[in-house]
């Protein structure tokens, strides 16, 4: 079976009672540095993190199971996020304004050079030769750092509020604005930054949003779904907008369907085939919270608080649900690869639930993460990432099954011998909790290996047993 490994967003707590910490997976690797991680780039093997008040942390992680500190530098201000270019990182580094940082020998990042910016950094991108920071109050500020040991302002664009985060594509700056949306800056001329467009949501936007095409969706909270051409990135535009019964706080689209998990008011089913004018098509008004959904197939699985809902859409203008999972914690977000569904549960950790048989989902491994998981993503072999003072997670889902019990202690008279022949065996078996080898509910019994599950008062049993022709 292929490996998943899972990258889970945590924020640490306190740890809870004596449990079992994971079963089928494994925290392949972990680094907690002093302060809260706030950025962090990968290059070739090596990890750069901003840690706040701790500086800049290097990594190797050429093993990820062992990344280990090469070196710091505990920069003179508050290290929120970085870029690295060639051997040089650069940080934004709040009131100390921008530091650069020689990495070329990783184990002894030194400090070459820095601008003190007016405002506050918080954000920065490197193109060739150009450093763009997001100096929150002051703006965008462009940088001339040809000579890192002595950075020179070449421009500056004012912004309306804070500028809290930039990213350069082309000849434009993308610059956050906070509460005043995106702003577009056309830095063809590094020396005369101007604002040629922008997007302005009307509420306050969440982390989620979806693309198709040439149109974002954004879940904008109390306003909504917006409906965002961005088929001109110098004037991105709103064409279209669903109004909730409730906060919008996750989506995801799929062909002409836009999925939007809206907190009380379940999950939303939105016609986008006409973006101007998105309908909604139908709804399942699930039993909790509805905070996040992933879609796959003719499904949606939507992390409602106190549990997974699986809600059949293949007919989108009656959503069913045809199965759920109660899980030990609170689902804050769901993600799906395969036939997995990988859920961020609070205190409970990453969730990892066997969706193959979606009338019956079965939870097929878990790992208690050092403290509340809130977001959780899959992606390729390895996904590394910083949030919170809990640090870089890496775990890896080592594939689904049951185990069986050593030493039973349920005992009974009837209960079937390890080896069993003949129809009449599996009828005898199907009255049973009864799991095939990758732990999942077995239907429709056949000759083979499975998994029995005996209870008796307060203990249960898992026995192997083996049916033949």
């Amino acid at each position: 079976m292929k490996k998943s490994v899972v990258f889970v967003a945590v924020c640490a707590l306190a740890a809870s009672a004596a449990r079992a910490d994971s079963l089928n997976c494994r925290c392949v690797g972990y680094y907690g540095p002093p302060d809260v991680t706030v950025g962090i780039r990968v290059v070739d093997t090596i990890a750069y993190l901003t840690c706040r008040n701790a500086g800049l942390r290097v990594l190797d992680i050429s093993n990820p199971q062992v990344p280990h500190e090469l070196g710091l530098y505990d920069t003179p201000g508050l290290a929120w996020r970085l870029a690295v270019a060639g051997n040089y990182a650069y940080v934004a580094d709040g009131s100390a304004g921008l530091r650069v940082v020689d990495v070329s020998d990783p184990g002894n990042p030194q400090e070459i050079g820095f601008y003190d910016t007016p405002g506050s950094a918080y954000d920065v991108a490197v193109v060739d030769t150009l450093a763009y920071v997001a100096d929150q109050d002051s703006g965008l500020l462009v940088i001339d750092v040809s000579n890192p040991a002595s950075p020179r302002k070449v421009g500056h664009c004012a912004i309306p509020n804070f500028a809290c985060g930039v990213a350069v594509a082309g000849n434009y700056a993308h610059v956050g604005a906070d509460t005043c949306g995106l702003r577009v800056i056309d830095v063809s001329d590094p020396t005369n930054p101007h604002e040629v467009g922008f997007f302005d949501a009307p509420g306050q936007a969440t982390t989620t949003a979806a693309a198709a095409g040439s149109f974002a969706y954004v879940a904008n909270g109390f306003s909504g779904l917006r409906v965002v051409d961005v088929s001109n990135p110098l004037s991105p535009q709103e064409v279209g907008h669903y109004l909730a019964p409730d906060w919008v706080t996750g989506v995801s689209v799929v062909g002409n369907y836009a999925y939007v998990a809206a907190a009380t008011a379940g999950l939303r089913v939105i016609d986008v085939s006409d973006p101007q004018d998105p309908q909604e098509a139908g709804y399942y008004d699930t039993p909790s919270i509805a905070l996040g959904v992933a879609v796959a197939g003719s499904y949606a699985y939507v992390a409602d608080w106190v549990g997974l809902r699986v809600v059949d859409v293949s007919n989108p203008q009656n959503p069913q649900e045809v199965g759920y999972y109660y899980p030990p914690g609170n689902a804050n977000d769901v993600a799906v690869a395969g036939n997995c569904a990988y859920m961020a549960e609070g205190a409970a950790g990453l969730r990892v639930v066997d969706v193959s048989n979606p009338q019956s989902p079965q939870e097929v491994g878990y790992y208690y993460t050092p403290g509340d998981a809130f977001d959780v993503a899959v992606a390729g072999d390895y996904a590394f990432g910083g949030n919170g003072v809990a640090g870089l997670q890496i775990i890896e889902f080592l594939g689904a099954g049951i185990e069986e019990s050593f030493k039973p202690q349920v005992t009974s008279r009837k209960l079937e011998p390890t080896i069993l022949a003949g129809a009449s065996s599996l009828k005898r078996l199907a009255s049973r909790d009864v799991f095939d080898a990758m732990g999942r509910t077995a239907a429709n019994l056949k000759p083979g290996v499975y998994f029995v599950r005996e209870a008796q008062a307060q203990t249960q049993a898992v026995r192997k047993v083996v049916v033949t022709k």
